[in-house]
């Protein structure tokens, strides 16, 4: 009998597969870190097919089996509504507005800011955003929530800040940047204090903010700018 001597090769690397598979989950990993670090904002720019801005327009953020699980908006003056802290799960937007076509679309997982336009055309069926379970729905509309008074002068803790609005808002925020980087939410006060870097002009808005577990409407006034200078 021939006999046949073998060798057993015992790679001194990970197999491919395994390899692949660690670094899928080192990857999945350092996503879920990111998206619990950074946490990102998405909206919608609701548009004619003009491009002008449509208000308010319904426009429900959720998932394939609840899409209204994470909010249900009105759209600004501007056309524009947008959720902050977006929940790092693929998305499903609705947007619908009476005597225009509903639409609705999939947004995968994402970890950076975007603002996407929507354009709705004039009659015909289509998606509806039901908002009727949110019984601020109407209140909220961004037609009713208003600056109608804005000061700011120098005080010496920085600038403070006094203003009047109709609609009941809720929170405000301030910023020297007109797309208000950095800037947060604070709980609304007729007159608050801005102890940031300020230029020229200070940029002020207001929103009303009301929900419940897992759902929420929000509304949000056009910015406003204020020119400030030495005093």
């Amino acid at each position: 009998m021939k006999f046949v001597k073998t060798q057993k090769h015992i790679p001194t690397t990970a197999p491919r597969f395994l390899s692949t598979t660690v670094f899928c989950l080192a990857s999945l990993m350092a996503l879920i870190t990111m998206s619990r670090a950074d946490a990102a904002s998405f909206g919608v720019r609701v548009i004619d097919e003009q491009g002008q801005p449509l208000a308010g327009a319904a426009v429900c953020i959720g998932t394939a089996a609840n899409p209204g699980q994470f909010g249900a908006f009105m759209t600004a003056a501007d056309g524009s509504a947008r959720i902050d802290n977006a929940p790092a799960v693929p998305l499903r937007i609705t947007v619908s507005k009476e005597a225009f076509q509903g639409v609705h679309f999939e947004e995968p997982i994402r970890n950076w800011n975007l603002m996407t336009d929507v354009t709705l055309l004039r009659d015909g069926e289509g998606p509806v955003c039901d908002i009727s379970g949110h019984a601020d729905a109407q209140a909220a509309d961004s037609e009713r929530l208003k600056i109608s008074y804005l000061n700011a002068f120098k005080s010496r803790a920085g600038y403070t800040i006094e203003s009047d609005i109709q609609g009941a808002p809720t929170h405000y925020r301030v910023s020297h940047r007109k797309d208000f980087a950095g800037a947060k939410w604070q709980p609304y006060q007729k007159a608050v204090t801005y102890r940031g870097a300020a230029k020229d002009a200070l940029y002020f808005q207001v929103k009303r903010f009301s929900g419940n577990t897992g759902s929420w409407l929000e509304a949000r006034s056009a910015v406003a700018d204020i020119a400030i200078g030495v005093n």
